[in-house]
């Protein structure tokens, strides 16, 4: 079971927990937060880094540039990529729990190598 708690304040981080199934969620004007959190729940890591320069994140290789999960996710233009799709289809084909049945939990996305963990 998935359990988030909502807070009605903007200091608040949105943010799943380690484990997948919790988190914390703040209020936010854009949408797009909710989105990308949702990601989470369904198992898909953050596909960006921060980089050399303090405040600023970068896309891992091959990640398209308004990936809802990448550095970019909450501008107007982002959107759930075929990435994402791709990895969440296989997660349910391929993953399942002691009695058979298909499971989504672990997060699946990129390492700091740029690996394509989805495929």
């Amino acid at each position: 079971m998935n359990v988030i708690e909502l807070y009605s304040d903007k200091n608040t981080r949105s943010q799943v927990n380690g484990d997948g199934y919790t988190g914390e969620w703040g209020y936010y004007k854009s949408d797009n937060t909710y989105a990308h959190e949702f990601g989470h729940l369904l198992g898909i890591a953050d596909m960006y880094y921060p980089s050399s320069e303090i405040g600023v994140y970068e896309n891992y290789k091959g990640v398209e540039e308004n990936d809802i999960m990448g550095k970019n996710a909450l501008e107007d233009q982002a959107k759930v990529s075929q990435e994402n799709i791709d990895g969440i289809a296989k997660k349910v084909l391929q993953d399942k729990d002691e009695n058979g049945e298909a499971y989504i939990g672990r997060s699946f996305g990129r390492s700091r190598g740029n690996e394509n963990l989805s495929k």
